[in-house]
């Protein structure tokens, strides 16, 4: 293959791979969002709790940011020993419901006052704490992918393989959720896999020799193939 069509297949190659580390990049400065919306959170609860519900602006933030703290719970799925407790939350709104609860307990007597941080506001803490722990685990995996070259192919690939359904998302016929979700399917996951070894392979051999040279290849071994089998033969 000429000089000029090796750059062009290089060019195509680094394209995708561009393509799929941007769309890590992307993931990883979200999970970074995530994990700073929820300490923030976290410190804003913790203020609530010490001032025994006397701290009205911190509640207030609390119940502005809970709905989207909710979204982020549901958006990170708990992997491994820790799936069950990410199934739950995508099952009820856990942190408007705990928010409202430990809103309600302090309205009642003293005894309720003292005792409410140890029913609600620690159940709560907890919680957030939990998807702390799971954000930061995630945050190490995509660590790894980012530096890893072949991943970034493999994701810019999924892009591609993607398009269509992506163009579907953008023109409103199929919702963001079901794009994610076909993504995440693990018929796409291989096929995607596929995909990216055939590519690989395919860009090996236009670089080093080409189609004919590789064709060249095959019907010599094929030729040497028939001729052992042949000899197997006479020998039976």
């Amino acid at each position: 293959m000429d000089l000029p069509e090796k750059r062009y297949v290089l060019l195509l190659l680094a394209a995708a791979a561009f393509l799929g580390f941007l769309r890590l990049l992307r993931e990883y400065l979200d999970l970074l969002r995530k994990h700073r919306f929820s300490v923030e959170f976290l410190e804003n609860l913790n203020r609530y709790i010490e001032s025994s519900g006397d701290d009205k602006e911190a509640y207030s933030l609390l119940v502005k940011r809970s709905d989207r703290l909710q979204k982020d719970l549901c958006s990170v799925p708990a992997s491994g020993a820790r799936s069950s407790r990410g199934e739950s939350y995508s099952q009820c709104p856990v942190i408007i419901n705990r928010l409202t609860e430990m809103r309600t307990s302090l309205s009642y007597g003293s005894l309720t006052r003292a005792r409410m941080p140890d029913q609600y506001g620690v159940a709560l803490m907890d919680t957030v704490t939990g998807h702390l722990g799971i954000i930061e685990d995630k945050k190490a995996e995509q660590v790894y992918l980012l530096v890893n070259p072949l991943v970034w192919l493999r994701e810019g690939i999924g892009l591609i393989i993607a398009l269509p359904l992506s163009i579907l998302s953008w023109v409103g016929l199929i919702s963001r959720r079901t794009l994610e979700a076909v993504r995440e399917k693990t018929s796409f996951k291989v096929l995607k896999a596929i995909v990216t070894l055939a590519v690989i392979f395919s860009a090996v051999i236009v670089m080093f020799g080409g189609w004919p040279a590789y064709k060249g290849l095959i019907d010599s071994a094929a030729i040497q193939g028939k001729h052992a089998l042949a000899s197997l033969k006479r020998l039976l």
